[in-house]
């Protein structure tokens, strides 16, 4: 025990021991991400509620009418759709080819090289996650990015509306607290299997996920019907460069460069670059 005097006033203060400080760390941030999935939980039973009120009140209207009412749902099936909708709200709409080109110069220009957290979920009711936090004092923002099977969320949050950092973090220099940052910037985003990782080659390993997501090359079909080559399907696919008009070979020569397939070392589109 410890023996604190103030004037007149005595107070005995425990002794806590640097272990138990951690686990109050610990426990903060399990509190903060507590805080968000209770807030989720309240939002969602407010809709059920909403909706039963809802379905109660069209029963007695057909009631009083004197209509049989519908067929109710399964269970299973209003599950099926609540997990879709919820799927819906955290994924948003499919990300498009130039979102992935501006996730990858997001990434380097913000996050690649400088010290921010990076926290995973190898499952978590939408999935695999990797979501990685910044400090930008540039601009006094936070910055994230959310990783996920159908693509990446880019988010930027204002200093002034994230909470403080608890004491304990203040106490011993932890700074920010990155999963407070989470609940506030996508209150959606499940925290409880969120796990900080450390691997220095992390980083690199998530740019090459999201350049490997962008497109670059494409591959075009071309052809020919005219002349002795009948308009069917069987036909142009069979149809020989030799068989084809003059103009073809024009239009052929605008569209792009003739090379020769065997051994060729570029974009190949599928096909066999090793026989004749």
């Amino acid at each position: 025990m410890l023996l604190t005097t103030t004037n007149t006033n005595f107070r005995l203060l425990p002794t806590i021991p640097t272990a138990k400080i951690l686990s109050l760390e610990e426990w903060h941030r399990e509190q903060l991400s507590l805080r968000a999935e209770k807030r989720l939980f309240k939002s969602a039973t407010g809709s059920r509620r909403r909706e039963l009120a809802r379905s109660r009140t069209r029963k007695d209207e057909l009631e009083d009418s004197g209509t049989e009412p519908e067929d109710e749902r399964s269970r299973a099936e209003v599950d099926a759709d609540r997990e879709k909708q919820e799927e819906e709200e955290f994924f948003g709409d499919p990300p498009l080819t130039q979102q992935r080109e501006r996730n990858v110069a997001w990434f380097t220009d913000h996050f690649l090289g400088r010290a921010h957290h990076t926290y995973l979920a190898l499952s978590s009711p939408v999935g695999p996650l990797a979501v990685s936090i910044i400090l930008d004092q540039h601009d006094h923002t936070y910055k994230l990015i959310i990783r996920s099977t159908r693509g990446s969320q880019r988010l930027t949050v204002p200093f002034s509306v994230v909470p403080p950092p608890s004491f304990f973090r203040r106490l011993f220099g932890y700074g920010y607290d990155p999963l407070a940052v989470l609940a506030v910037a996508s209150p959606v985003t499940p925290q409880r299997t969120l796990r900080y990782c450390t691997d220095p080659y992390l980083p690199k390993e998530l740019l090459a996920v999201e350049e490997r997501q962008v497109i670059r090359s494409y591959k075009f079909g071309v052809g020919y019907v005219g002349g002795e080559i009948p308009a069917n399907e069987e036909s142009m696919l069979s149809c020989r460069l030799e068989q084809t008009s003059p103009a073809f070979h024009e239009f052929l020569a605008w569209l792009g460069d003739t090379v020769e397939l065997k051994g060729w070392k570029g974009y190949r589109g599928g096909l066999d670059v090793k026989g004749e």
